[in-house]
């Protein structure tokens, strides 16, 4: 998983981001017809439907790695998401 720093966890509490509920996990993975990457579901139940890049950081971009058999690829993206799985 990628680095979720203090000030990410502090911002996100004073914001009281509304945190997945198993409803909400269901109507997702109803919805598209698949289920969630447990990852995710782990993130959304314990820090919530939160938004990146608005904390004193500002940080929306996050490394991730690519290992192939002779070498290894770091790239940055950003991650996209909603606020609430009603609206999906």
């Amino acid at each position: 998983m990628f680095n979720i720093t203090k000030a990410m966890q502090a911002y996100w509490r004073e914001e009281n981001e509304l945190k997945a509920t198993d409803a909400d996990i269901t109507l997702i993975e109803e919805y598209i017809a698949s289920e969630l990457p447990a990852p995710y579901v782990e993130f959304i139940t314990q820090f919530g439907f939160v938004t990146f890049g608005d904390d004193a950081e500002e940080r929306d971009c996050f490394d991730y790695t690519f290992t192939f058999l002779v070498r290894k690829e770091i790239r940055e993206g950003d991650i996209s998401h909603f606020k609430s799985p009603d609206k999906i």
